[in-house]
Formats: structure tokens, C-alpha cells, sequence
């Protein structure tokens, strides 16, 4: 089970601007490390890490899927 279906934490910190990890909703704990993306999000090093930073790292396999489903005769965008 992924840590942040456990976490417990004070209801207080659902309004005190505690960070959050914007993919995950975990919140940020003492000592923990979460990366500003600069738009006042927040991402935690665990979500970090499979996080897509640029388009063009996804592109890769958008085309993988396109031509899938596209094999399959489906129409795609």
C-alpha cells in the first residue's frame, strides 16, 4: 500500500498551508525534501521521480499508444 494512503497527520494542516505534493497529496513532513515546480506547486521526492518535467520526454510513448490504437483501428487525434 502506497505510504500516503496511511499517513496521518492533524486536521489543522488542511487549512494551515502545509505543503502538499501536488501529484500525490502527501504532506510535507519535517525534514522532508519537496521540489518547488514555481507556480505554488509542490512535488515529494517520491512522485519526483516518475514525474514528466517536458513534453518531449512523453513523446515517446504518446506515439507508442497513437500507433496501438491506431493498429487496432481506432481512430485517434
Amino acid at each position: 500500500m502506497p505510504s500516503v494512503l496511511v499517513q496521518k497527520y492533524c486536521p489543522i494542516h488542511e487549512h494551515d498551508n502545509t505543503v502538499r505534493c501536488c501529484s500525490c497529496e502527501r504532506l510535507e513532513f519535517v525534514n522532508a525534501r519537496y521540489i518547488s515546480l514555481g507556480d505554488e506547486r509542490s512535488l515529494c521526492m517520491e512522485c519526483m521521480e516518475s514525474a514528466i518535467m517536458d513534453t518531449s520526454d512523453c513523446q515517446p510513448l504518446y506515439h507508442n499508444i497513437r500507433d496501438y490504437y491506431e493498429g487496432m483501428n481506432y481512430v485517434t487525434c
